[in-house]
Protein backbone atom coordinates (compact mmCIF):
# COMPACT_ATOMS: atom_id res chain seq x y z
CA UNK A 1 0.00 0.00 0.00
CA UNK A 2 1.16 3.39 -0.88
CA UNK A 3 1.81 6.37 1.16
CA UNK A 4 -1.18 8.24 -0.35
CA UNK A 5 -3.45 4.77 -0.06
CA UNK A 6 -2.22 4.91 3.64
CA UNK A 7 -3.26 8.40 4.19
CA UNK A 8 -6.22 8.22 2.45
CA UNK A 9 -7.66 5.18 4.71
CA UNK A 10 -6.90 7.41 7.25
CA UNK A 11 -8.64 10.30 6.54
CA UNK A 12 -11.66 7.76 6.09
CA UNK A 13 -11.57 6.24 9.14
CA UNK A 14 -11.57 9.69 10.70
CA UNK A 15 -14.39 10.82 9.06
CA UNK A 16 -16.25 8.20 9.70
CA UNK A 17 -15.52 8.02 13.73
CA UNK A 18 -16.48 12.01 13.54
CA UNK A 19 -19.58 10.98 12.35
CA UNK A 20 -20.08 8.51 14.55
CA UNK A 21 -19.40 10.88 17.22
CA UNK A 22 -22.06 13.20 15.84
CA UNK A 23 -25.06 10.23 15.62
CA UNK A 24 -24.32 10.52 12.02
CA UNK A 25 -23.04 6.71 11.61
CA UNK A 26 -23.91 4.05 13.47
CA UNK A 27 -22.14 0.46 14.68
CA UNK A 28 -22.49 -3.11 14.30
CA UNK A 29 -21.56 -5.82 16.88
CA UNK A 30 -21.93 -9.17 17.44
CA UNK A 31 -20.52 -10.91 20.65
CA UNK A 32 -20.62 -14.76 20.87
CA UNK A 33 -20.07 -17.82 23.17
CA UNK A 34 -20.43 -21.33 22.78
CA UNK A 35 -20.07 -24.43 25.12
CA UNK A 36 -19.74 -27.92 23.18
CA UNK A 37 -21.40 -31.57 25.24
CA UNK A 38 -20.84 -34.88 24.70
CA UNK A 39 -23.88 -35.39 23.02
CA UNK A 40 -26.93 -33.87 21.09
CA UNK A 41 -29.36 -35.09 24.45
CA UNK A 42 -27.11 -33.46 26.47
CA UNK A 43 -27.01 -30.39 24.62
CA UNK A 44 -30.58 -30.44 24.31
CA UNK A 45 -30.89 -30.43 27.81
CA UNK A 46 -28.98 -27.91 28.66
CA UNK A 47 -30.59 -25.67 26.05
CA UNK A 48 -33.37 -25.84 28.09
CA UNK A 49 -31.55 -24.35 31.27
CA UNK A 50 -30.27 -21.39 29.02
CA UNK A 51 -33.13 -20.35 27.25
CA UNK A 52 -34.58 -20.05 30.67
CA UNK A 53 -31.49 -17.58 31.59
CA UNK A 54 -32.08 -15.92 28.84
CA UNK A 55 -35.51 -15.11 29.22
CA UNK A 56 -35.41 -14.41 33.11
CA UNK A 57 -33.96 -11.21 32.41
CA UNK A 58 -34.23 -10.02 36.11
CA UNK A 59 -31.30 -12.91 36.27
CA UNK A 60 -28.91 -11.23 34.84
CA UNK A 61 -28.31 -8.63 37.33
CA UNK A 62 -26.52 -11.47 39.46
CA UNK A 63 -24.32 -12.58 36.62
CA UNK A 64 -20.61 -13.16 37.46
CA UNK A 65 -17.74 -11.08 36.50
CA UNK A 66 -16.23 -7.10 36.49
CA UNK A 67 -18.61 -4.25 35.30
CA UNK A 68 -21.75 -5.67 35.03
CA UNK A 69 -25.11 -3.51 34.59
CA UNK A 70 -28.43 -4.22 36.61
CA UNK A 71 -31.66 -5.50 34.93
CA UNK A 72 -35.29 -5.12 35.88
CA UNK A 73 -38.24 -5.97 33.74
CA UNK A 74 -40.96 -3.41 33.56
CA UNK A 75 -44.74 -4.15 32.01
CA UNK A 76 -46.06 -2.01 29.17
CA UNK A 77 -47.71 0.27 31.55
CA UNK A 78 -44.65 1.11 33.48
CA UNK A 79 -44.66 -1.43 36.53
CA UNK A 80 -41.88 -3.60 37.76
CA UNK A 81 -42.54 -7.13 37.32
CA UNK A 82 -40.54 -9.85 39.00
CA UNK A 83 -40.61 -13.49 38.77
CA UNK A 84 -41.85 -14.17 35.42
CA UNK A 85 -39.87 -13.92 31.86
CA UNK A 86 -40.14 -11.54 29.40
CA UNK A 87 -42.46 -10.75 26.56
CA UNK A 88 -43.00 -8.15 23.90
CA UNK A 89 -43.90 -5.32 25.05
CA UNK A 90 -42.07 -5.12 28.06
CA UNK A 91 -39.43 -2.86 28.96
CA UNK A 92 -35.88 -3.31 30.36
CA UNK A 93 -34.49 -1.12 32.68
CA UNK A 94 -30.47 -0.88 32.51
CA UNK A 95 -28.44 0.16 35.52
CA UNK A 96 -24.83 0.57 33.86
CA UNK A 97 -22.19 1.13 37.08
CA UNK A 98 -21.12 4.31 37.91
CA UNK A 99 -22.63 7.61 38.34
CA UNK A 100 -24.40 7.51 34.94
CA UNK A 101 -28.55 7.91 34.07
CA UNK A 102 -30.41 4.88 33.79
CA UNK A 103 -31.36 3.70 30.53
CA UNK A 104 -34.06 1.79 29.11
CA UNK A 105 -35.25 -0.58 25.87
CA UNK A 106 -38.43 -2.20 24.93
CA UNK A 107 -39.00 -5.87 23.88
CA UNK A 108 -39.96 -5.79 20.09
CA UNK A 109 -39.79 -8.92 19.04
CA UNK A 110 -39.37 -12.35 20.73
CA UNK A 111 -38.67 -16.24 19.39
CA UNK A 112 -39.46 -19.36 21.32
CA UNK A 113 -38.40 -22.79 19.19
CA UNK A 114 -37.05 -25.85 19.70
CA UNK A 115 -33.45 -25.44 18.94
CA UNK A 116 -33.52 -20.93 19.37
CA UNK A 117 -34.70 -18.90 21.33
CA UNK A 118 -34.00 -14.83 21.43
CA UNK A 119 -35.47 -11.56 21.80
CA UNK A 120 -34.99 -8.17 20.46
CA UNK A 121 -35.25 -5.00 22.19
CA UNK A 122 -34.80 -1.27 20.88
CA UNK A 123 -34.22 1.97 22.71
CA UNK A 124 -37.48 3.23 24.34
CA UNK A 125 -38.64 6.54 26.81
CA UNK A 126 -38.75 5.67 30.44
CA UNK A 127 -42.66 3.83 30.56
CA UNK A 128 -42.41 5.48 34.69
CA UNK A 129 -42.32 9.04 33.07
CA UNK A 130 -44.67 9.37 29.99
CA UNK A 131 -44.11 13.03 30.26
CA UNK A 132 -41.75 12.98 27.29
CA UNK A 133 -42.41 10.02 25.07
CA UNK A 134 -40.41 11.73 21.94
CA UNK A 135 -37.17 11.74 24.16
CA UNK A 136 -34.87 8.11 23.86
CA UNK A 137 -33.45 7.50 27.57
CA UNK A 138 -30.86 5.46 25.79
CA UNK A 139 -27.54 6.70 24.36
CA UNK A 140 -28.30 4.53 21.28
CA UNK A 141 -30.85 6.04 18.81
CA UNK A 142 -34.32 4.55 18.66
CA UNK A 143 -33.23 2.75 15.08
CA UNK A 144 -30.62 0.70 17.27
CA UNK A 145 -31.53 -3.29 17.76
CA UNK A 146 -30.07 -5.76 20.12
CA UNK A 147 -30.49 -9.30 19.91
CA UNK A 148 -29.65 -11.61 22.76
CA UNK A 149 -30.03 -15.31 21.39
CA UNK A 150 -29.36 -18.98 22.51
CA UNK A 151 -29.27 -21.68 20.01
CA UNK A 152 -28.71 -25.40 19.87
CA UNK A 153 -26.46 -26.08 17.04
CA UNK A 154 -26.02 -30.74 17.15
CA UNK A 155 -24.05 -31.31 20.66
CA UNK A 156 -23.13 -27.22 20.85
CA UNK A 157 -24.48 -24.12 22.27
CA UNK A 158 -24.16 -20.91 21.24
CA UNK A 159 -25.17 -17.80 23.10
CA UNK A 160 -24.93 -14.04 20.82
CA UNK A 161 -25.61 -10.39 21.56
CA UNK A 162 -26.26 -8.88 17.85
CA UNK A 163 -25.86 -5.16 18.22
CA UNK A 164 -26.73 -3.25 14.77
CA UNK A 165 -27.39 0.06 13.59
CA UNK A 166 -25.80 1.75 17.22
CA UNK A 167 -25.69 5.20 16.58
CA UNK A 168 -25.29 7.85 19.56
CA UNK A 169 -27.97 9.45 20.55
CA UNK A 170 -26.54 13.12 20.57
CA UNK A 171 -29.25 15.04 18.03
CA UNK A 172 -32.63 16.68 18.56
CA UNK A 173 -35.61 15.67 20.70
CA UNK A 174 -34.22 12.27 21.06
CA UNK A 175 -31.52 12.98 22.81
CA UNK A 176 -33.44 15.55 24.94
CA UNK A 177 -30.61 17.02 27.33
CA UNK A 178 -28.56 14.15 27.69
CA UNK A 179 -26.73 14.94 23.82
CA UNK A 180 -23.30 15.15 25.85
CA UNK A 181 -24.28 12.49 28.53
CA UNK A 182 -24.68 9.89 25.72
CA UNK A 183 -21.80 10.64 24.04
CA UNK A 184 -19.79 10.44 26.55
CA UNK A 185 -21.27 6.76 27.91
CA UNK A 186 -21.41 5.57 24.28
CA UNK A 187 -17.83 6.38 23.07
CA UNK A 188 -16.03 5.88 26.79
CA UNK A 189 -17.78 4.19 29.52
CA UNK A 190 -20.09 1.80 27.54
CA UNK A 191 -17.31 1.35 24.75
CA UNK A 192 -15.24 0.20 28.11
CA UNK A 193 -17.94 -2.11 29.76
CA UNK A 194 -19.58 -3.66 26.82
CA UNK A 195 -17.45 -6.13 25.30
CA UNK A 196 -17.32 -7.55 29.38
CA UNK A 197 -21.08 -7.38 29.85
CA UNK A 198 -22.15 -9.01 26.55
CA UNK A 199 -19.42 -11.75 27.14
CA UNK A 200 -20.33 -12.05 30.58
CA UNK A 201 -23.97 -12.71 29.15
CA UNK A 202 -23.39 -14.80 26.58
CA UNK A 203 -21.55 -17.29 28.46
CA UNK A 204 -23.98 -17.26 31.26
CA UNK A 205 -26.76 -18.08 28.34
CA UNK A 206 -24.42 -21.80 27.18
CA UNK A 207 -23.49 -22.50 30.62
CA UNK A 208 -20.01 -21.65 30.53
CA UNK A 209 -20.65 -19.37 33.69
CA UNK A 210 -23.75 -20.12 36.92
Amino acid sequence: MSLKEKADDLTDSLKKESEVLQGERSKDKVYTSTNEFDSADKAIREFAFGRERLFQVNDWSDIPGIGNADFTIYDPDGYRVDNRMVAIGDFLKIDLPGPVPMYWVQVVDVKDEDDLAEFTVKPASDPTTPEKPEVVDHFFQEKARSTFRIAREGNKLVGMEIGVNEAINNQGEQAGDKAVINTLVSETGWAFFQKNQWKNLTDYLVGNTQ
